[in-house]
């Protein structure tokens, strides 16, 4: 499961989908290179997009990235964007550079 700690995309897994086991590692992606993301990564949604013959073992990681304004500072909507990133084990991830 992907879900959104304070900033990063955090995975926990589950043997069970009752009990869950955080895998103490936060996704941030090139976020410290992206001036639109620089405040806050959040929302992560996974697609497998692996049913697709010629992309075999390979997942989408759409997610939501902030500048460093706060929604109280009023330029929150100036400063919010949608990232993606890709995978073939969920683990070591690739994005535009």
């Amino acid at each position: 499961m992907f879900h959104s700690p304070e900033n990063g995309i955090g995975i926990k897994t589950s043997k069970n989908l009752i009990d869950w086991e955080d895998k103490n590692e936060i996704l941030t992606l090139g976020q410290s290179d992206w001036p639109w993301a620089k405040g806050r990564i959040t929302a992560g949604y996974v697609l497998d997009i692996g049913r697709l013959e010629k992309n075999r073992n390979c997942y989408l990681l759409f997610f939501h990235g902030s500048g460093l304004k706060t929604e109280k500072e009023g330029d929150f909507d100036k400063n919010a964007s949608i990232g993606l990133a890709w995978s073939k084990d969920l683990i070591h991830w690739e994005w535009a550079k």
